[in-house]
């Protein structure tokens, strides 16, 4: 099994918008994604997160973001629903930001995933 780690680091400090993967074959994107597992073992969250999202596998995405929510790792895991397109997932970043009394970053959240009940509560409550 080859290691993709330092060239992946490299590509990772592009934008990621920038960065073109259609042309990834099947098994260069599995490698990627082992790659990305044992950037997670070292927690090197950032760089698994966007690792996963240049393969498209984007149901690991929303399970890493639902761990690392129980981790309370709640940057992390906002940029796993993000990096997903998961609504559903970021609701229950906004719902973690609440308990920890973090505001601004749940605002964020709930803006993300279009939640208009939050939005208002907390424009009408706390954003000014």
């Amino acid at each position: 099994m080859e290691d993709y780690t330092l060239f992946l680091k490299s590509l990772l400090k592009k934008d990621m918008k920038d960065i073109e993967t259609e042309a990834l074959s099947e098994n260069l994107k599995k490698e990627f994604d082992k790659t990305a597992e044992n950037m997670l073992l070292k927690e090197f969250y950032e760089e698994a997160i966007k690792t996963l999202y240049l393969t498209k596998n984007f149901e690991r995405l929303k399970k890493l973001g639902h761990e690392l929510i129980t981790k309370n790792k709640l940057g992390h895991a906002y940029n796993c629903f993000k990096y997903a397109n998961d609504k559903q997932g970021m609701d229950k970043v906004g719902e973690a930001y609440i308990r920890n009394a973090e505001v601004d970053n749940a605002y964020s959240a709930y803006k993300f995933s279009e939640n208009t009940e939050m939005i208002s509560f907390l424009e009408e409550n706390f954003i000014r």
